[in-house]
């Protein structure tokens, strides 16, 4: 995981406009997730992929003895 952290440290860094394009669809993601629309998107070999995203929520139940 520290290693995923210091790649993306660096890359974010040198190339700071990915870091805009990251920001803007991570702010997509959580508008769509809010609407209930499932994200998709296809990889370079042409594969369809699509994840609904949901929000969740703790609730939790105290009783009184």
């Amino acid at each position: 995981m520290k290693m995923a952290q210091i790649i993306d440290d660096n890359i974010f860094t040198q190339y700071k406009s990915l870091n805009l394009i990251y920001e803007y669809l991570t702010e997509v993601t959580r508008v769509m997730t809010k609407l209930s629309i499932p994200v998709s998107w296809v990889t370079p070999c042409g594969l369809l992929l699509t994840q609904s995203y949901s929000l969740s929520s703790t609730k939790k139940n105290f009783h009184k003895f």
